[in-house]
C-alpha cells in the first residue's frame, strides 16, 4: 500500500498520481483501519465516555475516510477520468454498508448518548457541545432508535430517492432544452416529463418524515435548520412576499420612466428578467460590453486577492504546480501573516466535458487530529463561465461576478474557519439554513461601488472603473433586485408548500395557486417544479430553497455593520470574520447576528436595501 497516493499524508489532492487501480485498496485499507480503530477506543468508552477518548477518535475516523472519497468525488465527476468513475463506483455498496454499521452501532450511540447526559458534558466547550449534539441528532435522523422494520424502510426509502434524484436531473436538463413538454405521436406523456417523479419523491419524502415522527417532510428538515418550525418559515417568506410586491412594482415603473429617457422602450413584466440576463441593443447593450471590458476574467482572480487582503488581512497565492486536473484549473495557497492556513482550486471556464453548475466543495476540513495535527481546509471552487482562457474574449459580465462572489463566498468561509472539529468547521455549519449567510453577504462586494472598482481592470488599458459608467449600471441595476427576488420567493414558497402541504393539492395546483399569489409574468423556459434542481434533484436543499432568500436577510444585516463607513473598511471586515466565518458550528446564525448588531434578524435591513437605502 505504500504507494497508492490516496494512502499518503497529503497537503493537496495527490490528483496527478490517482489511478483507478487505487480506488478500491485504498478504501479497503481506511474502512479496516477505521473498524480496528473503533474496536480499540470503544471498549473503553462505554461506561464512561470522554470527549477525547470518543469523539476525538470518532471524528478522526471521518476525516481519514474523506480524504479518500473526497479527491475521489471530484475525479469521478469529470468524464476524463471514466476509469475512476467506475472503480469508485464499484466501492459505493461497500462505502455504503460500512456507513450504514457505523450509523446503526448500537454501542457507539449508546456511549454517545451517555457522554451527552453524563457529569462531563457540562465541561464541553461551545464547538465541542455542538458537534456532540449534531452526532446525536444524525442518530434521530438515521432511524437509529426505530425497531428493525421500519429502520430497513427508512434506507430503503433513502436509496430509491438517491435513484429518482438522478432521474429528475436528467429530465429537467432535456425540459429546459425543449421549452415545452408536448406529448409523443401516440398522445402519450414526453419521456422527460417530471411529473411522476415529482409525486414519488414527494411520497417518499412525507413517508419517512411520518415514519420518524413528523407531521411533514419540511418539519423533519427544520430538525438541522434555524426556525422552530414550518408555520414560522410560511409565515416569514408571506410577510417578506407582502414587503416586495410593491417595491417591485415601483422599481418597474422606475424602468420605464428610465428607458423611456434613453430611448429604449417601456418595460414590460418580463423586461427585468431580460434586462438582467440579455440586454437589448442601444444602452443596455451598450453598457453591459462597457462593463466587462473592465472584468476580464483573469484579472478578477488576482483582484480577488486585493479584495481579501484588504479586508481580511490575507492573500491568495497561486501555486505553479502540476494539479493533476484540466490546465485551466488554478490553486492558490491562502496566506496570512506569511503562514498558509488553507488552499483553494478556482475552476471557472467552461470546456470539453466538464460539468454545469456553479458551487463550492470542501475537499478537506481544517481538523485537529487526536495526535495534535492540524489539518489545513481545501476549497474546489466552480463556475461554469462561457470564456476563452485568454484574450479579450475572456471578460466576466455582472452576474458572472456576483455568482464568483457567491462561490468565493463560499470558499473563504470554509478556508477561514478557526474551528479545529472538521464535522463543524467552515461550511459544516451548525444549522444547513445557514450555509448560503456567507456566500449572500460576498455577493454585495460585487455590486458596491468601492469593492466593484477594485476588483477591476480594463483588459486593454489597465483602468479602474470609471465613476460614471458605475453610476449608470447602478442606475439600472439596483431597479432589478426586487423582481430577482420575487422569483425566488416563488420558488420557495412552491418548494415548502409541497412539502408541508396543508390542503390536499397536486403538487401543480400548488405551483399555479403561488403562481397567481406573487402574480410574476415572466417568461420561462418550463414550469419552475420541473427545473428547480435544489429540492428535486438533490436532498440538502428539499424543503429549503427558502434558505437563499433567508441568507440575502442575513447578509444585509451583516453588510449593516458599514454604514456610515467604506465597504472595505478592515475593523468591520474583522469583526465579520470573528462572528460569520471563523466559528464554525460553535455560533448559530442568530447568535452572529445578535453579536453584530444586539438583537436577531429582521426583515428590515433587506428592505432596506432593496429601497437602495443601504451603504
Amino acid at each position: 500500500m505504500s504507494d497508492n497516493p490516496l494512502l499518503h499524508a497529503w497537503v493537496i489532492p495527490p490528483y496527478a498520481a490517482i489511478r483507478a487501480e487505487h480506488v478500491a485498496p485504498a478504501i479497503t485499507a481506511v474502512i479496516e483501519a477505521n473498524l480496528a480503530s473503533l474496536g480499540r477506543f470503544l471498549p473503553s468508552q462505554l461506561d464512561d465516555p470522554t470527549w477525547q477518548g470518543l469523539v476525538k477518535p470518532y471524528e478522526d475516523m471521518r476525516q481519514r475516510l474523506l480524504n479518500v472519497t473526497a479527491p475521489l468525488s471530484r475525479l469521478a465527476s469529470d468524464p476524463q477520468h471514466a476509469d475512476i468513475l467506475q472503480a469508485f463506483a464499484a466501492c459505493q455498496t461497500r462505502l455504503e454498508a460500512y456507513q450504514a454499521a457505523i450509523a446503526h452501532n448500537a454501542s457507539l450511540n449508546g456511549a454517545l448518548l451517555r457522554l451527552s447526559q453524563g457529569e462531563s458534558a457540562a465541561a464541553l466547550d461551545r464547538e465541542q457541545q455542538q458537534a456532540l449534539d449534531s452526532l446525536l441528532r444524525r442518530q434521530r435522523l438515521d432511524a437509529t432508535h426505530l425497531a428493525p422494520p421500519l429502520r430497513h424502510r427508512c434506507l430503503a426509502i433513502e436509496r430509491e430517492l438517491k435513484g429518482l434524484y438522478g432521474v429528475f436531473q436528467r429530465n429537467a436538463v432535456a425540459v429546459e432544452r425543449a421549452w415545452a413538454l408536448p406529448p409523443d405521436a401516440e398522445g402519450n406523456p414526453h419521456p422527460n416529463d417530471n411529473s411522476p417523479i415529482i409525486r414519488r419523491i414527494l411520497a417518499l419524502r412525507a413517508e419517512r418524515a411520518r415514519l420518524l415522527g413528523y407531521r411533514s417532510y419540511a418539519e423533519l428538515a427544520l430538525a438541522t435548520r434555524m426556525f422552530e418550525s414550518p408555520e414560522d418559515v410560511l409565515h416569514f417568506l408571506r410577510e417578506l412576499l407582502e414587503q416586495v410586491k410593491p417595491i417591485v412594482a415601483s422599481d418597474r415603473q422606475a424602468l420605464s420612466q428610465l428607458s423611456r429617457e434613453d430611448a429604449v422602450f417601456d418595460v414590460q413584466d418580463w423586461d427585468p428578467e431580460y434586462f438582467g440576463h440579455e440586454p437589448p441593443d442601444s444602452l443596455y447593450q451598450r453598457d453591459a460590453t462597457l462593463l466587462s471590458a473592465y472584468f476580464p476574467a483573469l484579472k478578477v482572480l488576482g483582484n480577488l486577492s486585493l479584495l481579501v487582503e484588504q479586508l481580511f488581512g490575507v492573500a491568495l497565492h497561486e501555486q505553479h504546480v502540476v494539479t493533476g486536473l484540466h490546465p485551466s484549473v488554478r490553486l492558490y495557497a491562502v496566506v496570512e501573516q506569511a503562514r498558509t492556513v488553507g488552499y483553494l482550486y478556482i475552476d471557472v471556464f467552461s470546456y470539453p466535458g466538464k460539468l454545469p453548475g456553479d458551487w463550492m466543495d470542501g475537499l478537506r476540513d481544517r481538523h485537529r487530529y487526536a495526535d495534535g495535527a492540524l489539518q489545513l481546509p481545501v476549497g474546489y471552487l466552480n463556475c461554469d463561465f462561457a470564456l476563452e482562457l485568454e484574450g479579450p474574449q475572456s471578460l466576466l459580465t455582472l452576474d458572472n461576478l456576483g455568482t464568483l462572489l457567491h462561490e468565493f463566498g463560499h470558499a473563504m468561509h470554509h478556508v477561514l474557519t478557526a474551528a479545529e472539529h472538521g464535522s463543524g468547521a467552515g461550511v459544516n455549519v451548525a444549522e444547513l439554513d445557514a450555509v448560503e449567510f456567507p456566500s449572500a453577504l460576498f455577493e454585495r462586494w460585487a455590486t458596491a461601488g468601492e469593492s466593484l472598482t477594485l476588483l477591476s481592470c480594463h483588459y486593454r488599458t489597465g483602468a479602474r472603473l470609471p465613476a460614471a459608467l458605475l453610476a449608470r449600471y447602478q442606475r439600472y441595476s439596483l431597479r432589478l433586485e426586487a423582481s430577482t427576488l420575487l422569483e425566488d420567493l416563488r420558488a420557495a414558497l412552491i418548494d415548502y408548500e409541497l412539502h408541508h402541504p396543508q390542503a390536499a393539492e397536486d403538487f401543480k395546483e400548488v405551483e399555479a395557486r403561488i403562481l397567481t399569489q406573487t402574480a410574476v409574468t415572466h417568461i420561462r423556459q418550463a414550469p419552475i417544479s420541473y427545473t428547480l434542481l435544489h429540492s428535486f434533484a438533490r436532498g440538502d436543499y428539499a424543503a429549503g430553497y427558502y434558505v437563499y432568500v433567508w441568507s440575502q436577510i442575513l447578509a444585509s444585516e451583516a453588510f449593516a455593520c458599514f454604514a456610515g463607513k467604506s465597504v472595505l473598511d478592515p475593523t468591520v471586515a474583522a469583526q465579520l470574520r470573528a462572528t460569520i466565518l471563523a466559528p464554525g458550528a460553535a455560533l448559530t446564525a442568530i447568535e452572529q447576528i445578535r453579536s453584530l448588531k444586539g438583537t436577531g434578524p429582521t426583515l428590515d435591513a433587506y428592505v432596506r436595501w432593496l429601497k437602495r437605502e443601504h451603504p
